[in-house]
């Protein structure tokens, strides 16, 4: 019975024992990291497979060619190229899935904002160094002796004062102002007029709108003489002379109540001020003139590219420098939003063509990613297919056949690079085309 007792407790004993080393070896398989995975899964050789493929244990920057080494010496002796191909890609192949999403869900678009044409203070510019059009106005005022008759028992020199001053008082803040004066000295006698006629003269300097000094030079304008426009607008090209270029606009104002007194040809000057590299347009309100005045001052007018009208009271001067004042602040408004994202669109597809370099560019010193990527991959294949063909694990017509395999998974990736890059760039000429499209789009809404 003690015997039987005995015998039954070594069997639970060796039962249980048998039991806890089964447990154990379970427990060790759930901890490998490589349970469920097939090391010797078959690589691909198509661009699609590539891409998908997991990184090896020896890809990446820094890697021990003795430990890889080590792991290849473990391969079968006599192996196939393409058994070996697996072999090769499974240890050293690179991670392509990072920098394919990042080439695939490349965006390159570029957002343009909406543009108010009214109800704005004219502040629309580019900030920093962004390029913005330079707004140059210059007023001519005739100060003959007839704009010191009244129209509706009104002065009229008076009501082109008020309508100036209230023209200058809201014009862009960034553009620059002048005031030229023609015909204020002397008089309108025949004896004066060589005095007259050569005077034409600045009293308000180009530059910032600044009311006091403004106000300051228009008081002290008196109607006295005869009436020298080509001189005046002849002293205008000079004044604007320097103000040339694709980020300039200049404009002329004429208000008078006469056509040329003095023997010149403001028509020509007209002429000379928009066609110079000025390109002055020269817009002319003619004050309660008579027809043979308001045709002259129509052919000036249209000799300087500019507008011409003829008005009765100065409410009517008013009403045409406010009209004309939206005119030239909506385009002023424009040309500066579109210079601004001109320059945002530049600084974006610089940028873009940064994120495209950085990616697939092939160019040394800074290739891209990509580029980085598999000509590493590919010299550690070529250095690993060496060390087997020299250990005997393949013969020499696995070895040609293994390195056919090698370079056609280089050239793979290498056409994959090249049709993205083309891609890429199509991708970002054409935002920027449609960014282009849509501001001009915006601005003649």
């Amino acid at each position: 019975m003690k015997e039987d007792q005995m015998m039954c407790k070594k069997y639970w004993l060796s039962f249980l024992l048998i039991v806890a080393l089964s447990l154990t070896a379970c427990s060790s398989q759930a901890e490998d990291p490589s349970e469920g995975q097939d090391k010797n899964k078959k690589a691909a050789t198509e661009i699609e497979g590539i891409l998908k493929q997991e990184p090896g244990p020896f890809s990446g920057k820094e890697i021990s060619m003795d430990k890889l080494h080590q792991e290849l010496d473990q391969l079968p002796d006599d192996m196939k190229a393409d058994e070996a191909y697996t072999h090769l890609v499974n240890q050293v192949g690179e991670d392509y899935q990072s920098v394919a999403k990042k080439i695939e869900n490349f965006d390159p678009s570029y957002q343009v904002d909406g543009f108010e044409k009214k109800g704005g203070d004219g502040k629309e510019q580019a900030d920093g160094d962004k390029e913005k059009k330079q707004l140059h106005i210059e007023i001519l005022l005739d100060a003959s002796g007839s704009m010191a008759g009244k129209v509706n028992g009104k002065v009229k020199m008076e009501e082109a004062k008020e309508a100036i001053e209230d023209f200058v008082s809201d014009v862009p803040k960034d553009a620059k102002i002048s005031l030229r004066v023609y015909g204020h000295k002397g008089s309108n006698a025949q004896k004066d007029k060589a005095v007259s006629c050569d005077s034409a003269e600045v009293i308000y300097p180009h530059g910032a709108y600044k009311k006091d000094a403004f106000s300051k030079a228009l008081d002290q304008v008196e109607p006295t003489g005869w009436t020298p426009l080509a001189k005046a607008m002849n002293g205008a090209k000079q004044d604007l002379a320097s103000e040339t270029g694709k980020d300039v606009k200049n404009v002329v104002y004429v208000v008078s109540d006469g056509k040329e007194t003095c023997g010149g040809d403001p028509v020509k000057e007209a002429q000379k001020l928009h066609k110079s590299e000025i390109e002055a347009v020269v817009n002319i309100i003619g004050f309660d003139m008579d027809a043979s005045s308001r045709q002259a001052l129509k052919e000036v007018a249209e000799a300087g590219g500019g507008f011409y009208e003829s008005v009765k009271t100065g409410e009517d001067i008013l009403r045409i420098f406010r009209e004309n004042r939206e005119k030239v602040m909506d385009a002023h408004r424009a040309t500066n939003y579109r210079n601004r994202h001109t320059f945002d669109m530049m600084a974006h597809k610089r940028a873009m063509q940064e994120k495209i370099d950085d990616l697939v560019s092939q160019l040394y010193p800074q290739r891209g990613t990509l580029v980085i990527r598999y000509d590493r991959e590919q010299e550690r294949l070529e250095k690993a297919a060496q060390y087997l063909e020299d250990q005997g694990k393949l013969n020499e017509e696995e070895s040609k056949k293994l390195d056919k395999l090698l370079e056609k998974r280089h050239t793979e990736l290498k056409n994959y690079r090249e049709k993205k890059q083309k891609e890429m760039n199509d991708q970002l000429d054409q935002a920027i085309e449609q960014a282009s499209e849509q501001v001009e789009e915006n601005i003649s809404d």
